[in-house]
């Protein structure tokens, strides 16, 4: 998937592995006609990341600052979800609950998340 690879590309660059140079190249002969092919969930990333690339282009972000604003992409949650149980009651089945807590870098506390 497009999006993914994207991802994973930028990871690339972000961590050095491949220059500037080789990430635009492969970004744009990959999204050079994204609006007839991909699904618009996937339109929002390739035209930011391609706003961000203009604005380092014309001199309004420094490499470094292209890179922090580039990282936003690619950083890494960690999502802990437990399982509903099930009870077997005398005449019923009981569901005692599910949650989900999302565990954000910048955060200090985790979000919980209740499901229903």
């Amino acid at each position: 998937m497009l999006d993914t690879e994207i991802r994973i590309r930028l990871a690339q660059y972000l961590n050095r592995e491949i220059n500037l140079r080789a990430f635009q190249e492969w970004f744009f002969s990959e999204t050079w006609d994204i609006h007839n092919l991909e699904p618009a969930s996937i339109l929002d990333i390739v035209y930011s990341i391609k706003l961000k690339l203009a604005e380092y282009t014309n001199g309004h972000l420094t490499e470094d600052g292209l890179r922090e604003a580039l990282s936003q992409y690619v950083r890494r949650f960690t999502i802990r979800v437990s399982f509903a149980q099930w009870v077997r009651g005398p005449r019923s089945l009981a569901r005692l609950g599910a949650s989900s807590r999302i565990l954000h870098p910048e955060q200090d506390e985790p979000r919980s998340v209740v499901l229903a």
